[in-house]
Parts: structure tokens; sequence; C-alpha cells
């Protein structure tokens, strides 16, 4: 089995801090005021907000541990369901700037998840 590139360490472990701290989060979400107030301008309960931030936080948690283990659909699952995320808080949040930020984010967590070296592990990983 080929060693797992650092590039995909360091990705999975970011991955998966950020889903526990979405988790925190999105338990918190509704007892701070500043998220309040943004929520208040958005077409949808703040209930539907907490609901796809803990499943959505769920599902990443997910995939930075398949992306650690090398199972190649997990980050198919972490590119799908990030744009699925994106696509839902440009429908339902007015900060659009935020929005930039974490596009060019998943489009360098995507350049190094599919390089020739990560092909090579998640390859690799799912026939060993």
């Amino acid at each position: 089995m080929p060693k797992r590139p650092t590039s995909v360490t360091v990705i999975a472990w970011i991955i998966i801090i950020g889903a526990v701290f979405a988790l925190y989060s999105s338990f918190t979400m509704s007892s701070n005021p500043v998220a309040a107030r943004l929520l208040d301008q958005s077409p949808l309960p703040m209930s539907v907000h907490i609901g796809f931030s803990v499943f959505g936080a769920a599902v990443i948690l997910v995939a930075g541990y398949g992306v650690l283990k090398g199972y190649p659909w997990s980050r198919w699952l972490y590119i799908g369901w990030s744009m699925v995320g994106l696509a839902f808080s440009l429908l339902t949040v007015p900060i659009v700037s935020v929005l930039v930020i974490s596009l060019l984010f998943l489009i360098v967590v995507a350049f190094f998840l599919f390089r020739p070296a990560a092909n090579e592990w998640f390859n690799g990983a799912a026939s060993g």
C-alpha cells in the first residue's frame, strides 16, 4: 500500500477539526446574537439552519475520516457535500464574501485530493 501523502493527512485533519468546530457552532448558534441577527435575514428559520449545519458537519466528519483511511468515496463525498453547502449558503446567507473564501478553500482542497500522489494513495488503500 502506498504511503499517505502529507498533504492528504493535513487536509483530512483540517476537515475533521473543522467539522468538530461546525458541530459546536451549530449547537451554540441560537445563543449567538450575531448569528441570530444574520439568520433573521434568511428566508429559512434558524431551526433549518441548525439542522442543516449538524447534518452537514456529520457528513464532513465522515468524509474526513474516510480521507484519512484512504477510502476513494470520501473525497467525492467531501467535494460534493461542500458544493451542496455552498449552494445552500448562497441561497440563504447574505454574506457572499465568506462564500468566496469557502469556494477558494474547496478548490485548493480538491487540487490536493486529486493530485497524482493522492490518487495513488486512494487507489492503493482501496485495493489494500
